[in-house]
């Protein structure tokens, strides 16, 4: 039987390991010729004379090519070797059209166009993934932050929805509705395991408009409060209820969610915050 060497086997994985490093740090390693003697075809130059960049993500640098071909498998786009497109995997009215130069423009299903960027393989393995850079921006992003941006953005023309979304704690708890309404999650219990909601209904300019609270109970169902409708002023500064005839104003900072349970206080009584 074959006596197993392991000192040799691990001598010789650390050999190979060490020439894989060397090559990508493009370090020329000392070879000899067929007669014995230097090739000398090619001046020594501390570097490989091999006419283009070596392409090398390994220290986490992104190369737009490999960066094309990675995203097109993961979107599942079709096209050549230069362009791709195709819907935007978790979006169904967005496309987003990508080309081997790192560039990307995302349409509606309509063909207008919404944003352009560049886009890059960001991190070192295992954590490397895309993001996406729009034009005139300095931060690169996941596609569902660039999805959340666009909703909110197409969605909202009369700038409504950004109004109240500094207002607000959480952000990310806004979501446009129907009909250039918004939806804002403001308050969770768990203990009661219900999810309580305003819809926003802004009429003229968006500073005025009505109003309804609800709540989500454990089996998902969605329920209007009783007595928990009206109208707002001022992006929603002040909530007036239509019955009780009552009035609640947000405090000064601007973070509507005090005044948005104050309401619920008042038309759910056995509500405990």
């Amino acid at each position: 039987m074959r006596r197993f060497d392991k000192l040799k086997v691990i001598k010789e994985a650390n050999q190979i390991l060490e020439e894989k490093f060397l090559v990508n740090k493009s370090v020329i390693l000392e070879q000899d010729s067929n007669d014995g003697t230097p090739d000398t075809s090619t001046p020594d130059t501390g570097t490989p004379d091999t006419g283009t960049p070596e392409k090398n993500n390994s220290d986490g640098k992104s190369n737009p090519a490999d960066d094309f071909n990675e995203l097109k498998k993961e979107f599942r786009l079709t096209g050549d070797n230069k362009k791709a497109k195709g819907f935007i995997l978790g979006s169904t009215d967005k496309k987003i059209e990508i080309t081997s130069d790192g560039r990307y423009n995302i349409t509606n299903k309509d063909g207008e166009k919404l944003q352009s960027g560049q886009f890059k393989n960001v991190g070192i393995w295992p954590a490397k993934h895309i993001e996406f850079k729009p034009d005139n921006t300095k931060d690169f992003l996941k596609m569902k932050n660039i999805l959340s941006k666009l909703s909110i953005t197409t969605s909202e023309p009369q700038g409504f929805h950004t109004g109240f979304m500094e207002m607000v704690k959480v952000p990310k708890n806004l979501r446009p509705g129907a009909n250039k309404s918004s939806i804002y999650n403001f308050y969770y219990n768990k203990n009661r395991n219900i999810n309580y909601s305003i819809w926003i209904y802004p009429e003229d300019e968006g500073e005025t408009g009505t109003f309804k609270i609800a709540f989500k109970k454990a089996d998902g169902t969605n329920m209007w409060l009783t007595n928990g409708e009206g109208d707002f002023e001022d992006y929603g500064k002040i909530f007036n209820l239509e019955n009780p005839s009552k009035s609640v104003s947000v405090d000064k900072n601007g973070k509507i969610d005090s005044g948005l349970i104050q309401l619920l206080s008042l038309v759910y009584p056995d509500y405990a915050d």
